[in-house]
């Protein structure tokens, strides 16, 4: 039997490996929770960069959070698209078309698929699947000049512009002593080129796992392929960290037991061999408080009859204080919920009514409030990106009359409707000054913090306890006749988000409709998992 001090001495190696290589290109394969980022600060530690001389990429703006506490003191830390506009701003010859003091609004997609329906008549392509797959197109080419008019960029189209420079053979000056990338499974071919161009010319280290992609197909032009040609082409150095510090022994296995069912059922073919061990230093004790998976089946699920909600309310009113209080001292969630539609909307409710306060992920990619854009006009009072924006939420008469008119060139506003020009400078003139509010203290609490959000949403994320509820066919798997390594994946990263308990939440009537469970529950070893059934009489007792 391993002892603790042979663990530990078996995960030091594996990152000291990692820190003494010298080879300019380096990948690690790295389930979840198996401390990558651990791993990134160790490295950073060793070398002792000068902050500016080291960058770190991330894709998501939750995971650029987590490595700002914990690295932000030894490197220079931005999304793809955070670090192209940085670009932009500070290298002119990068901007073609547009100023460096450029705006950058997330709706910008919104509006310019307007306009291109407005001045072509037909519904716009998709400019963004445009730009992730790197391919330069009569909608690009569209896409861009009206963010030009607009002086405006977005997300995937600042990554677009940056590359399109790159290739153009125009350089940037500055210099890095190394490019740390992680979750490299959720790149699309535009940010695989851009990365293909960083290892050209720096130091680089690529961390991902294939088994964590979500963002794949139809929902952002990623794919797992890309790593997994990273790691086959021979040109990076090859790593692994072998152990899961994350989860408890009984999570652990149950990937193992969900992975080699996938398998045995022709799924994740090409998926790439890796350790994902538990680790009993730091999980033995949670692992011998918590060794079962709850699975729990509710007699119903609908609006006035919310079962998943009562049942997460009263777990959630279990939880030991000290869980609560070392959770939030962690700056992790307590309570993770994941669910789809139309569970997850429901369940908010139930929540927010029995008094919890929830915190919800938000769409970055609606147009901002209209106080907040008289505020920009008032600023920015020639701005055709904020009179395009207020028009959009305002419609006036003859607006798109007025885009049209415009779209040789031109002040937007010298299009539209004079009487509404003075409407808009008179509401500007009477906006009153924002006093900025005192800060005030984050108080210490007993509460448990609980975030709720989707499958793909809970990337990045961990809690210590985790509900995945609305766990039937249909849902997860889409459809267990036609599984898809997506779904698998879905699974797998949902699991691997808890730190102590995960709870697998179905009802074989949902709305008043029949379902059966999913079948990824029935993957996992009978013997892993605790079942529960919640009807009425077990909510009476």
């Amino acid at each position: 039997m391993v002892d603790n001090d042979e663990h530990k001495k078996r995960l030091s190696e594996s990152t000291s490996e990692i820190i003494k290589s010298t080879h300019p290109k380096k990948i690690v394969m790295a389930g979840p929770g198996t401390g990558k980022t651990t791993g990134f600060l160790r490295l950073l530690k060793d070398r002792k960069f000068n902050k500016e001389r080291c960058l770190v990429f991330t894709f998501l703006g939750v995971l650029k959070k987590d490595l700002e506490q914990k690295l932000e003191s030894m490197a220079k830390i931005f999304t793809f698209h955070g670090y192209c506009n940085y670009l932009l701003k500070k290298f002119p010859q990068l901007c073609e078309g547009i100023t460096n003091s450029f705006f950058v609004l997330p709706a910008l997609a919104e509006i310019i698929k307007e306009d291109w329906k407005i001045l072509d008549g037909s519904d716009a392509p998709d400019f963004n699947k445009n730009f992730q797959s790197s391919f330069e197109s009569p909608g690009t080419e569209f896409f861009i000049n009206r963010s030009n008019y607009y002086n405006a960029v977005s997300f995937d189209d600042s990554v677009f512009r940056v590359c399109k420079a790159f290739k153009a053979g125009i350089g940037i000056g500055d210099s890095y002593n190394l490019v740390l990338v992680d979750e490299a499974q959720d790149f699309n071919k535009l940010e695989m080129d851009f990365i293909k161009y960083m290892s050209e010319k720096y130091p680089i280290l690529i961390a991902g796992d294939d088994d964590q992609a979500l963002y794949d197909y139809d929902f952002r032009s990623a794919s797992p392929l890309y790593i997994r040609d990273l790691w086959r082409n021979g040109e990076f150095e090859q790593h692994k960290l072998p152990y899961c510090t994350r989860c408890t022994k009984i999570i652990v296995e149950a990937f193992h037991d969900i992975v080699k069912v996938a398998m045995q059922n022709n799924l994740l073919k090409d998926r790439i061999d890796k350790n994902f061990d538990y680790y009993p230093p730091l999980k033995k004790d949670d692992s011998i408080k918590y060794p079962k998976i709850k699975v729990v089946e509710t007699s119903v699920f609908k609006k006035d009859l919310n079962y998943f909600g009562e049942y997460i309310k009263r777990e959630i009113e279990k939880i030991p204080k000290e869980e609560i209080k070392k959770s939030r001292e962690d700056d992790n969630p307590t309570v993770l919920i994941i669910a789809q539609k139309p569970f997850k909307g429901q369940i908010e409710e139930w929540m927010i009514k029995n008094g919890f306060e929830i915190e919800i992920s938000k769409k970055s990619d609606t147009y901002p409030g209209r106080e907040f854009v008289l505020r920009e006009l008032s600023k920015n009072p020639d701005s055709n990106l904020w009179w395009r924006v207020i028009v959009a939420l305002d419609s006036p008469n003859s607006w798109k009359k007025a885009i049209k008119e415009s779209a040789t060139g031109g002040l937007l506003r010298e299009f539209l409707p004079q009487e509404y020009c003075e409407s808009i400078i008179l509401k500007i003139s009477n906006l009153k000054d924002v006093e900025e509010e005192d800060t005030i203290p984050m108080e210490e609490s007993d509460k448990p913090t609980i975030k709720i959000t989707t499958f793909e949403g809970a990337k990045g994320l961990s809690a210590y306890h985790t509900f995945i509820a609305g766990l039937q066919n249909g849902v997860l798997p889409a459809n267990p006749k036609n599984i898809t390594d997506r779904d698998v994946r879905k699974f797998l990263v949902a699991i691997t988000r808890a730190k102590k308990q995960c709870h697998l939440i179905f009802t074989k009537r949902p709305f008043g409709s029949l379902a059966t469970p999913s079948i990824f529950i029935d993957w996992i070893k009978p013997e892993r998992k605790d079942f529960l059934y919640v009807d009425k009489k077990y909510l009476q007792s």
